[in-house]
């Protein structure tokens, strides 16, 4: 009786614990679905620890963004967290946070103070775009990135007296060219060239760089009329697509200062034949007018106005089978390697006639280059093999005798017949090759010679083949 009471005991637990499991329901953290929210401010939690603000709830014309968040330091304004606030009037942005998010305070048509600490570093896209108030814009020396559109429709963007010559600056930053031509020079003590700050300005010929600027962002978007740049002495960072679609920039040279390139900053360069780095630069160096890390290790962005030379094409001959090269490509002074840094297409490399080959950059090439080589025609694989043969002399006095002396195989292309040689009464047909030894003959043994020629086809040659034989008449 007690082994059943302890059974029913264990029973009932399980059966507790069970019903306590089951009656949570599996359902995503909270965390996970909402904003975490400290009074005024939806924020997150970046990877490094600090905040990140998402998003402003109140309704305060002058909004000071709290420096910390539950002891968590905010370094990012996140995108669009103050988007289309119509009150705000003034924000102070408090020293620590480094980053002014795209679209941050897009559309806040009322929004016409704002202090920006010396720790920002970077003006994201759109930032502050819209701000129609906004006109006594303060940009600190410490920001190295201004994206594009950051301060588009701004009420100093529109103000012409705040252009010179069709330039806008805001403090030491180049901000937006206004489609300038010919030569230009960047004021001296501007540190950044905003992403396209001279966009389009396709007549734009030649551009002058004090020593004081730090940071080329995507700046010279389509400028076509660029053949060559040399940036000033100071210039620390060149932004990925700087020179998106300069099509006939050829060259350009970096100092000694230059620390990072970003990626694609050449893409669209088609006429690029040489990058050129100071020597004592500790970053990247030049071979050959390529661009290269200092080890020589990395090919940072390869010259694609130069041409890669390529050696090692022959003329082949058919063989019934595709026909390729062991070709060799070089750029410049560097051999290229199949597969890694080129591939190879071929065409109409079968039958006789012109195949072309493809060659097409790979990685950090670019571009193509086609060839051509001849495919021979083969040797006609004909055989002939002529038979001696004996005639009855009894027959051959009353009629002509047709005799086969000749045996072809092999043959590519019609096949004719011609006699070369023998007895005037011993005649060859040109089509069949059978010979007719004519009535009247006189008893003898006669030599004839028989051209057998094969007119070829498109993957062979024409062809001929000489047999002799003997014709007995007895």
């Amino acid at each position: 009786m007690n082994n059943w009471k302890g059974l029913t005991a264990l029973v009932l637990t399980l059966m507790i614990l069970i019903g306590a499991f089951a009656a949570e329901p599996i359902t995503a953290s909270a965390e996970e679905e909402t904003p975490l929210v400290c009074g005024d401010y939806e924020y997150d939690i970046l990877d490094d620890g600090t905040v990140e603000v998402l998003s402003y709830l109140g309704s305060a014309t002058s909004v000071t963004i709290p420096s910390q968040i539950n002891g968590r330091a905010v370094t990012l304004i996140g995108p669009y967290s103050f988007r289309d606030n119509s009150v705000l009037k003034s924000v102070t942005i408090p020293d620590g946070i480094t980053t002014i998010g795209y679209g941050a305070f897009y559309n806040c048509n009322k929004l016409a103070v704002v202090n920006i600490p010396n720790s920002v570093t970077s003006i994201e896209f759109e930032a502050f775009y819209g701000c129609i108030s906004y006109k006594n814009i303060k940009i600190p020396d410490t920001v190295t990135n201004i994206e594009n559109s950051a301060f588009y429709n701004t009420g100093l963007y529109f103000n012409d007296d705040k252009w010179d010559d069709g330039v806008l600056y805001i403090g030491n930053h180049l901000i937006k060219a206004d489609c300038i031509d010919g030569d230009y020079e960047i004021r001296e003590g501007t540190l950044t060239i905003a992403d396209n700050a001279f966009e389009d300005c396709e007549d734009l010929e030649s551009v002058t760089f004090p020593d004081s600027v730090r940071n080329v962002c995507a700046a010279f978007t389509n400028c076509t009329g660029i053949e060559s740049m040399e940036l000033g002495k100071g210039v620390e960072t060149v932004a990925a697509y700087a020179f998106d679609g300069c099509s006939n920039l050829k060259s350009i040279t970096f100092p000694a200062s230059v620390k990072e390139i970003g990626e694609n900053a050449f893409v669209g360069c088609a006429a690029l034949t040489s990058l050129e780095v100071n020597s004592k630069n500790t970053a990247y160096c030049s071979i050959d007018g390529n661009l290269y890390s200092k080890d020589k290790t990395t090919l940072v962005q390869y010259a694609v106005g130069k041409t890669a030379t390529v050696s090692g094409i022959q003329a082949k001959t058919y063989t019934d089978k595709a026909l390729t090269q062991n070709i060799s490509v070089k750029l410049s002074s560097k051999a290229l390697v199949k597969s890694t840094d080129y591939t190879v297409a071929y065409k109409n490399n079968t039958n006789a006639g012109t195949a072309t080959i493809t060659i097409t950059g790979k990685g950090k090439y670019t571009g193509t280059i086609t060839k051509t080589f001849v495919i021979n025609k083969a040797a006609n694989p004909l055989s002939a093999k002529g038979s001696d043969k004996t005639v009855s002399y009894s027959t051959v006095k009353s009629k002509n005798v047709s005799v086969s002396a000749v045996t072809v195989s092999g043959a590519q292309g019609a096949v004719t017949y011609t006699k070369s040689s023998g007895n005037a009464k011993i005649t060859v047909d040109s089509k069949t090759g059978k010979l007719t030894v004519k009535k009247g003959i006189k008893k003898s043994t006669y030599t004839v010679n028989v051209k057998v020629t094969a007119k070829g086809s498109t993957n062979y040659k024409s062809g001929t083949k000489t047999v002799a034989f003997k014709i007995k008449v007895k």
